[in-house]
Formats: C-alpha cells, structure tokens, sequence
C-alpha cells in the first residue's frame, strides 16, 4: 500500500520512482491485478485509432494487440469481434485447452456482468403490462426478441445515451438489430424479467390451447413428466375452450386446471383482450389530483379516464412530451395532449367517468361491524392469483401501484361499478391488521402522560399497514 492507494499510479508523487524502483529488488512478483470492467468500458478496446484490442472468453478479458497468433483461421476467429465476445471458437476441447494457455499471459482484466436474480420460470407480460414500466417509478423495461428486459440499472451505462434507450421504454425494441449484433444480450441475460406475449380474441383460442382466467396456456408445452401429463385426458373436452368456469367446479376437472394455472405458468402463451372497464364518479376522478400523492393523477378524455401519474412524473424527460399536473382530477381539454393519449396510451383507460360524488372512506364502525370476508368464489379466485403471481404490489401490468377492482382481485388498473369503483374490499386479513394497529393506538393512547408507549397486542412494536382507500 502507498500514499496513493493499493495501486502504484505514475502521477508524479516523490514516493513512487523510488518504491517502483526497489519493488524488483526487495519483492517477488506474484501476480496480475485484474481490474473488472463492463461490456461498454471493454467495448472501446476494440483495435482502431491506436487502441488496444481486447476480447472476452467467459469472465476473462485478454489484450491481443500483441498475441501471436497459431493460425490465420484462429486470427480471424478472435479478431472478428474486437471489444467483445468471439463469435466463433475451437469446437475441439484440446485446442480451445491449448488457446487459453496460450491467452494466460495476456489477461489484462475481469468481465463485470450484471447481477440480478435469475428467475427460472418468466413470468408473462401483454404489450399493455409492459407499457406500465416506461419510467423510474415503475421500471424501465424493454423487449428484445420476446423476452423483457429490466433495464433501469443499467440505463446510464448504455454507450449510446439515455436517451436513444428510452426510445425502447415500455415496447418492443424492433430495430435493436440494426444498431447490435446477434449475441449482444446474451451479456445481459440476468436482466430478464419475462417473455411477451400477445393479446387474442376469445375466440381466436386455439386447438391444443385452454384459457384459464384470460391466460392462455398451450398444453403441449406441459413437462412431459407424469407431474404434469396426468391433467390431459382431464382436460380434453375444453382444449380450444375457456376453462374459467370450470374451474370454479369442484372436482377432478377443478383440480387440474388450477394445477395447470399455479405450476404451468412456462405454457403461457397468450392473453385473452377483455374491453370492459368499470365506471368511475367523477367525485373519485377529481380526488386524484396529484401525481406525486398516493392517490395519483387522473384524466379523462371523452368518458374514458386515463391513470397518467407516471407520464405526470417524468413525460418529458422520458416521452418528451410535458403532460402539465394542472390538469390532474379534470377532463384534459388540451386537443394535441388528448391525441396523445388516445394514440400511444390506450392501455391506460382503467375506468368510463360518471357522474357522482367520490366514494366515502369507510369509518372504524363500518369495519367492526362488516366482519365479512369474501364469498368462497372470490377467495377461491385471489388465492390462484397469489400462487400464480404473488403479492398484488408486483402486478406488472399497474406501474408498480396497487390496484385493485372491486372483489379484491387485480384488475390491471380497472374499477368495478357499485363495488368500490376500483377500490378494493377490506378482507379479513385487512381487518386484523386494522384492529391490531387500532388495538395498539389505543393501548398507547391509554398510557401517555409519562407513561412509555405500548406494544401491540401480541408484544411486539405497533407496526403494520395503516387502513387506507387504495386504488
């Protein structure tokens, strides 16, 4: 270690031609200090305009400039890619064994990949869902070749800026090849958060297919292992159909498909386009009137009401296009705003406007007294959605925020008519969380005046969700 860190720079301090110079005579070498280095920083060694040339072969770059080369075939192999990856290397084991002992002396650094956590199974996203993650707040995510990037780390590192990225937010990057080889995203496979797939008609359901909940599974694609192969001849009479009824039944056939839907979720490959959205007062349209809030910001165009909180936040340096926050909880009268919407934004309708007063927030009286979970078919419903997703919070297709329809299951964004108008049902798990955090004000509330403050009612620190209208 020197006065200038753990690495001897050449900058001129006095210490340093005198440490340089005794190292051979009082040190043994001993080693390389590879340096990591990412794919944009390695991709500049590429040979030209006095560079040197680097490559990478699993996780080591090497410098070549001044490689000696066995043959021309092996010069072409490793020069055809300066600053990344060959794309051609020995097939024979002993000779690709014998290249990199020969590249040994000539690692220069480490390949810094991007770590993220890997999910096995991909979880499927519509068009529509990836929309959602067209910013910071959401996520930015693109698609390459039907599998969805999550881009967002990754965002200031890109060589050609932010800004062309951006271009790509939230859709399909079609024209990806045309500015990036083949193999370019083999580097960035861990970024992967799911696969594309498109939206259907009901009855465009294919033959060999069954949709459950609007999903599309293809049954083919089901393990051939007796695991999954015993739900077949179970389901043969509804392949081509939709099995959403079904389900509901129990039996043998319930069994099955809720099988299929929990732990087939590779088999997706479609998703049923359902139109229907809920109506929404526009008591409860004008309550949403800050972007920056929990509530967000709403618009509505010709009846439709838009949820245009993210493109609020960061319309103009992501779409660039300013989307003013005077218009949230209001009918946006601006023509070339409104256009805007209806053309690039269509996915963003979650409810028609009608007249009415905002929806009350339910008093501590009204939750004592509707001690009423939900019905058998609705707890049935969440509880497939919770396996088959996970928590709401992660639903893909609301931007990050949690919304809910009126019987408590996700409804990407829409609001359900006489049940809450997006709002979602106090179940009975909400009711303990209340009543424990409640339980727990009060306690405290009881021992003020000197007193420590009170734990809750199992002993441990008052803690939990407070009850709030989420939408």
């Amino acid at each position: 270690m020197t006065p200038l860190g753990p690495m001897l720079r050449n900058d001129g301090h006095p210490a340093a031609d005198d440490i340089r110079g005794k190292l051979g005579q009082v040190c043994k070498k001993v080693g390389k200090l590879l340096i990591p280095r990412t794919a944009e920083q390695i991709a500049e060694y590429d040979g030209e305009e006095g560079m040197p040339m680097w490559i990478v072969i699993g996780t080591t770059v090497y410098d070549i400039t001044t490689f000696t080369f066995g043959t021309q075939m092996e010069k072409g192999q490793l020069t055809e890619n300066p600053g990344g990856r060959p794309k051609r290397l020995p097939d024979d084991p002993d000779v690709y064994e014998d290249l990199l002992k020969r590249l040994q002396p000539f690692r220069c650094a480490l390949f810094e990949g991007i770590k993220a956590l890997r999910k096995t199974v991909l979880p499927p996203f519509t068009p529509a869902m990836l929309g959602w993650h067209d910013n910071p707040t959401s996520g930015m995510y693109i698609s390459v070749d039907g599998i969805i990037y999550n881009v967002s780390a990754y965002v200031e590192r890109h060589p050609g800026g932010r800004d062309i990225l951006a271009q790509a937010f939230g859709r399909e990057a079609n024209d990806f090849y045309e500015f990036h080889g083949p193999d370019t995203m083999a580097d960035f496979a861990e970024l992967a958060v799911g696969k594309l797939v498109p939206e259907i008609e009901r009855d465009q359901i294919e033959e060999g297919h069954v949709a459950i909940h609007d999903w599309v599974f293809d049954l083919s694609k089901l393990d051939a292992s007796a695991e999954d192969q015993w739900v077949l001849p179970v389901v043969a009479h509804l392949v081509g159909k939709d099995a959403s009824e079904a389900i509901q039944e129990p039996g043998e056939v319930s069994n099955a498909l809720v099988h299929i839907y929990t732990e087939c979720k590779e088999a997706i490959v479609a998703h049923v386009e359902s139109a229907e959205v809920g109506e929404i007062p526009m008591g409860e349209v004008a309550r949403h009137n800050n972007p920056r809030s929990s509530q967000g910001a709403w618009v509505t165009i010709e009846g439709n009401v838009f949820d245009v909180t993210t493109l609020m936040l960061h319309g103009k340096s992501i779409h660039g296009k300013e989307l003013p926050h005077m218009w949230a909880g209001t009918e946006l009268e601006d023509e070339g705003l409104c256009e805007w919407l209806r053309q690039y934004f269509p996915y963003r309708i979650i409810g028609r406007a009608v007249a009415g007063e905002a929806i009350p927030e339910p008093t501590v009286e009204e939750l004592l007294k509707s001690r009423v979970g939900p019905s058998e078919e609705e707890a049935k419903e969440d509880e497939l959605q919770r396996l088959i997703w996970g928590i709401d919070k992660d639903d893909p297709s609301c931007g990050g925020r949690i919304r809910f329809c009126g019987r408590g299951e996700r409804g990407h964004g829409r609001a359900c008519k006489g049940e809450g108008g997006g709002r979602r049902k106090f179940g009975q798990g909400d009711l303990e969380n209340f009543l424990r955090n409640r339980a727990a004000k009060l306690k405290s509330a009881s021992g003020r005046g000197g007193k420590k403050r009170s734990a809750d009612v199992d002993g441990k620190a008052a803690a939990g969700p407070s009850v709030k209208r989420r939408v």
